[in-house]
């Protein structure tokens, strides 16, 4: 009888413990909750949303489809994290549209204490140069930013003109 009330409590005690955990998740998958971004501009012509950012199923770079979120030129989608998990590292594919005239690029910026901090910048150019002609997977370490609450921005610059300057994000994750 003692042996099945200990048995009892710990496993109470276990589920508590993993039921705490759960009230901050460990992972966060910025396309399935795509709703939960802050857009800037609000309003973009030419857009499947109307939107400076919107979410496309399978596209395909190089003969490879996959899931994006897309940004366009001077446009991004910022989301809140609060707050960032231990060891938390941000994972996705990076390309550009091969439709790009003057390629663009793509920043990952980290807003904490009313301060934005560029942790990822990288410039695609498919158009003019074959080796940007397919996805790149990427990481950024941010556990530097462990329990803080933080609003984590994909955005995308210009470069020359806008025109076709889309940055896609593929699968973004923060884990």
């Amino acid at each position: 009888m003692q042996a099945r009330r200990l048995a009892a409590i710990a496993a109470l005690g276990l589920s508590l413990i993993l039921m705490a955990g759960c009230s901050h998740p460990s992972e966060y998958d910025f396309i399935a909750d795509f709703e939960e971004g802050q857009i800037s501009p609000q309003t973009q012509f030419g857009t499947p949303t109307g939107k400076a950012a919107f979410v496309v199923t399978k596209y395909p770079i190089a003969g490879e489809k996959r899931d994006a979120l897309i940004t366009l030129a001077t446009g991004e989608i910022g989301f809140d994290i609060d707050p960032v998990p231990a060891q938390a590292s941000l994972t996705f594919g990076a390309a550009v549209s091969p439709d790009s005239a003057d390629g663009a690029e793509g920043l990952v910026a980290v807003e904490v204490d009313g301060k934005r901090q560029t942790v990822y910048r990288k410039f695609l150019d498919p158009a003019n140069r074959e080796a940007d002609r397919r996805w790149f997977d990427e990481t950024v370490d941010l556990s530097k930013y462990e329990g803080k609450d933080i609003k984590l921005i994909f955005a995308t610059a210009m470069r020359g003109n806008a025109n076709s300057d889309w940055f896609l994000w593929a699968n973004p994750q923060l884990r």
